[in-house]
């Protein structure tokens, strides 16, 4: 749960564990490690806490194994609570600009390795949520994921960091070399300061 993927957080990005270490972290950098051969490329799919997992395995390969070529893999996520994702991999990541486990993650990160959350922007695609509902944890199902998919690729592809209703101000200062000083707001379709 809640401290688990703290603990997944705290490992990408710093490589300590304050649990002993995380079965699902292991097996995820077995996956990666045993398909490094270079001759097929891997996609890993995490929502929530499995970002912060694949965030954490990509991170301790590259810790341990500094010699393998990351390219290979493809990583995409939904809400996902991990931010910090080594160089390598492509990546594309889908949030709600009202999935209140998504800013979490990025909150969070800030102390822990602020620099990666430019690479993490990069990759970022924000749309507004399709309904309101003061339930703010519906908005992080992975079902709603699912089914607007096509939607987040679709802003992806047209190069918008948001859908058309929608605001993302912190990838914006991101690309304007806002690095050190990560002082952002995400404003939602209603209004609402994150």
């Amino acid at each position: 749960g809640t401290v688990q993927g703290f603990n997944d957080k705290l490992e990408a990005a710093t490589g300590i564990r304050l649990d002993g270490g995380n079965p699902a972290v292991r097996s995820v950098m077995d996956v990666i490690l045993a398909n490094a051969n270079g001759d097929r490329e891997l996609r890993l799919v995490g929502h929530s806490q499995g970002g912060a997992i694949i965030a954490a395995a990509l991170q301790e390969i590259r810790r341990e194994h500094p010699e393998v070529d990351l390219s290979f893999v493809e990583v995409v996520t939904f809400g996902s609570f991990g931010t910090n994702f080594p160089e390598g991999p492509q990546y594309h990541h889908y949030v709600f600009s009202t999935d209140p486990i998504a800013h979490a993650g990025v909150f969070t990160h800030r102390t822990l390795a602020p620099r990666s959350l430019l690479r993490y922007y990069q990759n970022l695609t924000v749309l507004p949520p399709p309904f309101y509902t003061p339930d703010l944890l519906k908005y992080h199902e992975l079902s709603l994921y699912e089914e607007y998919l096509p939607d987040f690729q679709e802003a992806e592809r047209s190069g918008r960091f948001a859908g058309e209703k929608g605001a993302f101000i912190g990838a914006t200062l991101m690309e304007h070399g806002v690095v050190d000083n990560l002082q952002f707001s995400l404003l939602g379709p209603f209004g609402m300061l994150l």
